[in-house]
């Protein structure tokens, strides 16, 4: 018996073995194909994400444009609807207090003369002071629109940008820039 016995048990061995080879050799590509279906929607899903993201980062950026856009173009109506460097005190604050008050994001707006000399600023502590060197202002003098890189103020302890307008006079030329601070907030 024990011939059958061992006969037996060398067969099963001998038929296991097998089998684990039928099995391996079946299983085997299929797990290939698998791992390059599977890498190849990883690849295709890493592309379509980073589509999407450019896309949507485009369309911020497009919208966040715009709206730069659209404040300077606020900025530039006030310093044009009236001469408001030949307004009185009282009539020249009120104007620039009306376009802090046009968008919340305006955070802060100052009037400078044509030497650089703060007319009007709604942070008042910027009344009468010599700005002539700071960049905004040089750029606008010189005719141009001006829009800052991004900073911390810190008055206000909000991340903002600058834009600064020329106020042109009746000789079409500049005299005096009206900027304003915008807020991310």
């Amino acid at each position: 018996m024990r011939d059958w016995g061992e006969i037996f048990l060398k067969l099963f061995t001998l038929k296991f073995r097998i089998c684990l080879l039928v099995i391996i050799f079946t299983i085997a590509p299929l797990f290939v194909q698998l791992y390059i279906s599977l890498k190849s929607s990883t690849e295709n899903l890493t592309t379509s994400i980073r589509t999407l993201n450019e896309s949507v980062n485009k369309n911020y950026l497009e919208k966040f444009d715009n709206y730069i856009n659209q404040l300077a173009k606020t900025i530039d109506i006030v310093s044009q609807s009236a001469d408001v460097l030949v307004l009185e005190g009282y009539e020249r604050e009120r104007t620039v207090r009306k376009l802090v008050s046009s968008d919340n994001s305006i955070k802060r707006a100052t009037l400078a003369d044509g030497n650089g000399i703060v007319l009007f600023s709604t942070d008042t502590s910027l009344n009468g002071i010599d700005i002539s060197e700071e960049i905004w202002y040089t750029e606008a003098i010189k005719g141009n629109r001006y829009i800052s890189n991004s900073f911390v103020d810190e008055k206000l302890r909000l991340p903002v940008f600058t834009i600064s307008i020329p106020v042109i006079d009746h000789t079409f030329k500049p005299a005096g820039v009206l900027s304003a601070q915008i807020g991310f907030d």
